[in-house]
């Protein structure tokens, strides 16, 4: 993941955030569902986030927020936490009770599912009539 992040904000500068998005979900799912080498996996999850705000966090964050950047931000970091203290424990009820490939089976589930939930990402505020949250409109 630390070496496919720096380049997660190129890419979706010249993909768009939402392709992004979803080549990276797609990868996850399969490399997941395959059971594959870590650093594929590890590969895909750099482009879908970055805790260190380095990727996607700070590209949406600096398209959509003119003021309020900071709070943003820490909110985004703190649901990749929360995200963890809810769906750990269920992963690994599921792993105690089934075998680990039932919580592959359930992430590679789950991380194509998400993928037509792109279908619905903007690129810029612009896109949908808006000015970013903040801006000095004039």
């Amino acid at each position: 993941m630390v070496l496919s992040g720096p380049f997660a904000a190129e890419l979706m500068n010249r993909f768009g955030v939402r392709r992004v998005i979803a080549g990276s979900l797609l990868l996850v799912s399969s490399a997941v569902a395959l059971v594959a080498a870590c650093v594929v996996v590890g590969s895909s999850g750099g482009l879908r986030h970055r805790d260190d705000r380095a990727g996607l966090g700070c590209h949406g964050v600096n398209r959509w927020f003119a003021a309020q950047r900071g709070v943003v931000m820490d909110v985004l970091t703190a649901s990749i936490a929360t995200g963890q203290l809810i769906f750990l424990p269920i992963l690994a009820a599921l792993v105690e009770r089934h075998g680990w490939r039932s919580a592959a089976v359930m992430i590679a589930g789950s991380a194509a599912a998400i993928v037509s939930f792109t279908l619905f990402i903007r690129e810029r505020p612009g896109d949908i009539g808006l000015a970013p949250y903040g801006a000095q409109t004039g």
